[in-house]
């Protein structure tokens, strides 16, 4: 009878090991791809709960109107000119989209303009060179709201370039943000709720140029 006895308390022992056994092996498997096509195991990383500013909440994204003043800066001789292009522009594109979710302030701009005076106005009298056309995209843009004086020119998801023709040599030549000094604030008025912004183009390193500024400022209305 001890020898039944012992019999059945090692297979109750050997019983109760395989079955710890297998719940570790079951816990600790995890699918691969192939092994059942309809399982899959996707791993979580902390990553995918980080903030996506490209994507927000329809409902809280609007088109907006935008007002543009541009002008550029030339020398004559010893002193400095310049000549706002006012209603004289072509604007090829024109987008302004602001998005207010979760209290945030983020915007994107499409702007290309192309001026219309014509190099043979008496305005364009003497000149060497003169901007034909500006370029400024931002894209997904967050606003910091604490800082209003804040520069946001040196950003990769603000992209900005100008058109220079040379008048007497009559060839184009392309200036990107980043080869010249590029300088752009964007702010919410306070007063008014609207998107303000400034830009300058720093053209004095090209001494072979006359004009030495291209700059203008603008504004978002935001709808009351």
């Amino acid at each position: 009878m001890k020898c039944l006895h012992y019999k059945l308390l090692i297979s109750q022992i050997i019983l109760t090991a395989l079955a710890v056994i297998s719940v570790f092996v079951i816990s600790s498997c995890t699918d691969t791809l192939g092994t059942d096509p309809d399982v899959r195991s996707t791993l979580i990383s902390d990553s995918q709960h980080n903030e996506d500013t490209t994507h927000y909440d329809s409902e809280t994204r609007f088109s907006i109107s935008s007002l543009w003043n541009l002008s550029e800066l030339f020398k004559d001789g010893m002193m400095g000119k310049s000549i706002n292009w006012g209603n004289r522009i072509n604007e090829k594109m024109k987008k302004f989209v602001v998005d207010t979710a979760n209290s945030k302030m983020i915007i994107w701009i499409e702007y290309y303009v192309e001026s219309t005076i014509k190099d043979n106005e008496n305005v364009m009298h003497k000149r060497h060179d003169r901007v034909i056309s500006f370029n400024l995209k931002v894209d997904s843009l967050i606003l910091d709201l604490s800082n209003p004086n804040k520069d946001y020119g040196f950003l990769d998801n603000v992209q900005s370039s100008i058109q220079i023709k040379d008048l007497k040599q009559n060839y184009i030549a392309k200036c990107e943000k980043n080869e010249i000094g590029f300088f752009i604030n964007i702010r919410r008025n306070i007063n008014t709720g609207n998107i303000e912004g400034f830009f300058n183009f720093d053209l004095n390193p090209f001494y072979h140029f006359e004009t030495f500024k291209f700059q203008g400022n603008f504004e978002g209305i935001i709808p009351q």
